[in-house]
């Protein structure tokens, strides 16, 4: 009795390509952001580009531009707004635009859709307009947020949670 094996180093698609997928999205997770410009543990500031927070002391002009998230809160109140805003103290040198809907609908955006998107496809196709500082309030989490930067980066902040010293959330952006 004779047995033959034989393996082929290339394989055959039947005439198809191989499929790549291509990453599209990035996630931060349980990112913290400090309810107080006083906070010396959490950041008010986020750059989705580095994936770094920053404290109000850690701002520079080299690292001003690359900041995209900012969040404000006062008693009752959160919201984020643009780097450039005036709300901003201190000002932050080469502070680029951010829009931001911080009302969003269920029909528009969902925690669940947020919660099992691994690509860009959904924030691609939204149109994201400044809903002019509407807040948020502190109870009521999880709900999301959208936003678009000024590198036309589109994303989604779900709020998680809040206490006296910090907001959680998790972030995912356009690549």
């Amino acid at each position: 009795m004779l047995i033959s094996f034989s393996a082929c180093g290339d394989k055959d698609l039947g005439g198809q390509e191989e499929e790549t997928v291509q990453e599209t999205l990035v996630t931060y997770t349980d990112v913290a952001f400090a309810r107080s410009s006083a906070e010396v543990e959490y950041a008010r500031f986020f750059s989705t580009s580095e994936g770094k927070s920053y404290k109000d002391s850690e701002i520079t002009a080299g690292n001003g531009a690359k900041i995209d998230l900012a969040f404000i809160s006062s008693v009752g109140m959160c919201y984020f707004v643009s780097p450039n805003s005036n709300d901003v103290n201190p000002a932050i040198p080469g502070a680029t635009a951010t829009l931001y809907m911080q009302k969003v609908a269920a029909t528009v955006f969902t925690v669940e859709q947020f919660d099992a998107m691994t690509t860009d496809e959904l924030l691609a196709t939204l149109t994201i307009t400044n809903d002019d500082m509407e807040t948020f309030g502190t109870t009521g989490y999880p709900i999301v947020l959208l936003f678009k930067n000024a590198a036309g980066k589109k994303g989604a902040i779900k709020v998680k949670s809040i206490n006296s010293q910090r907001l959680i959330v998790d972030i995912k952006v356009q690549k």
